[in-house]
């Protein structure tokens, strides 16, 4: 049976669909070798000379050309092999599948045919908490006019402690003392009663002021050095009381913690599916809390971190961290940036020499009966000034510092990269990227893999498992 059939020098792949212009071909007659197959027919062609073609179109078909036998007198014998991806390519492109790989760019889905370096690099960004680089204490009070925390400076703190000692409290008595006269050098009393009054008022007066001086520093309850300013914490200047004594020296009464915030870019070294685990680890360095992993693949769409910080006047510190953009929480981390600070004085109190005071208000009276109210006057300062002489107690403040010992209030976030041996999309038009979806195969190009396919098409049923199975192992749709 004699009929015509095109040839062409044509150079595609195996597993492709592509198909040859009309304008890349020769018709010529030939006969079909008789008996034969239409999968794998053999044609009989008189071509002088030599038979140059590789590839054949039968009226719809094409076919890749296996073999060309030369028979004698310019008569070959050429045996071919259907090409099923060119001959059924409309069909192909009809098909919805489930697609492997296709050359569609790819950023969210891993490709786990590529080998992971195992060398690792190292970026790191950083930001500071603006807290002072300054150091304050926080002392917890106990008085009759006011109680709380107060934020002071270490010399406030001293001025707090002499507040609380005999030498203060005796240069506040001799405030109150009668002017001597200067005719006399003796004091001045209009009359008997009012010497007594004024001297007996006096003495209560110092008694009250020493005993409350005596239990001034057990008020203080609790004494905390933070490597803070007193300026980073909210509250109001008040004038300290220690119990019943007013100290004249005022601190910041601090409300509520010291809350500071701070965005901490995520130095990321991809920007694809690499910014997952185990590809990108991301670390979080928080001061007095030290190194802590995040949850990489919860941050795989983020740029940034937001940090913040809230400082207690105990020292504790709690970390909330935010992702950035949309603020949802990642976690909450706690540290201890608070050491000890020891406000004391000698074991001399000046509650020890209550009953010297008692001395020194009758030697006081005596005078008066003895000697006159100038005697009186003079005897009640002197054994006051002999008891406060006597046992004035040695203030001592003395601090001790935390496990906040450096680095500052520097936010670092790292990032540890373990890259591909290739970049992904270097491979795209060789094997594909990674696409995991339902698609229609004419809606793409290039190189495809698909899951199970199945060709709808009129064709011998062993051309169609032919067609199924090279989609499955990947072909280019051309």
């Amino acid at each position: 049976m004699a009929f015509t059939v095109t040839l062409y020098q044509f150079q595609k792949r195996k597993n492709s669909t592509l198909q040859p212009t009309a304008l890349q071909g020769v018709e010529l007659n030939c006969e079909l070798k008789q008996p034969t197959s239409y999968k794998n027919p053999v044609f009989t062609f008189f071509v002088e000379d030599a038979f140059p073609w590789n590839y054949l179109k039968w009226d719809n078909w094409y076919y890749f050309i296996t073999d060309v036998v030369s028979v004698r007198n310019n008569i070959f014998e050429v045996h071919c092999k259907l090409d099923v991806l060119a001959t059924y390519k409309t069909e192909i492109g009809a098909t919805t599948a489930f697609v492997l790989y296709d050359t569609t760019a790819n950023t969210e889905v891993t490709d786990a045919r590529l080998s992971m370096k195992t060398t690792t690099t190292y970026s790191v960004s950083r930001a500071i908490l603006d807290y002072s680089l300054s150091a304050c204490l926080v002392l917890g009070i106990v008085g009759d006019d006011s109680s709380g925390m107060y934020a002071m400076s270490s010399y406030s703190a001293n001025q707090l402690v002499n507040a609380a000692s005999l030498d203060d409290f005796w240069q506040e008595i001799k405030t109150e003392l009668p002017t001597p006269t200067a005719q006399d050098g003796g004091f001045s009393f209009s009359g008997i009663d009012d010497a007594v009054n004024d001297m007996f008022a006096f003495a209560i007066r110092a008694f009250q002021q020493l005993v409350a001086t005596g239990r001034a520093r057990d008020c203080i309850k609790s004494a905390v050095w933070l490597p803070v300013s007193e300026s980073d914490f909210d509250g109001t200047n008040d004038t300290i009381w220690l119990g019943q004594l007013e100290t004249n020296v005022s601190a910041k009464k601090v409300m509520l913690p010291a809350l500071k915030t701070v965005t901490v870019s995520i130095p990321w070294q991809a920007s694809d599916w690499r910014r997952k685990a185990p590809y990108h680890n991301v670390y979080l360095s928080l001061p007095a809390v030290g190194v802590v992993p995040l949850a990489t693949n919860d941050l795989i769409d983020c740029t940034s971190l937001i940090v913040n910080c809230f400082l207690s006047t105990s020292g504790a510190v709690k970390y909330i961290v935010n992702r950035g953009g949309d603020e949802k929480p990642l976690g909450m981390f706690y540290g201890q940036v608070g050491g000890s600070y020891m406000i004391g004085s000698s074991n001399i109190t000046p509650l020890t020499a209550a009953s010297s005071l008692a001395g020194g208000i009758s030697a006081a009276a005596a005078g008066a009966a003895l000697g006159g109210l100038a005697g009186a006057a003079a005897a009640g300062a002197a054994g006051i000034a002999g008891l406060v002489s006597a046992n004035t107690p040695m203030p001592a403040s003395v601090g001790a510092g935390s496990g906040f010992t450096s680095g500052g209030w520097t936010v670092e976030c790292m990032t540890a990269y373990h890259d591909t041996n290739v970049d992904p999309s270097s491979v795209a038009a060789a094997i594909g990227t990674p696409t995991m979806a339902v698609k229609t195969i004419g809606t793409l190009s290039g190189f495809v893999q698909t899951k199970e396919a199945s060709v709808n098409a009129s064709c011998y049923e062993d051309v169609r498992t032919e067609i199924n199975s090279l989609m499955d192992g990947g072909f280019f749709y051309e």
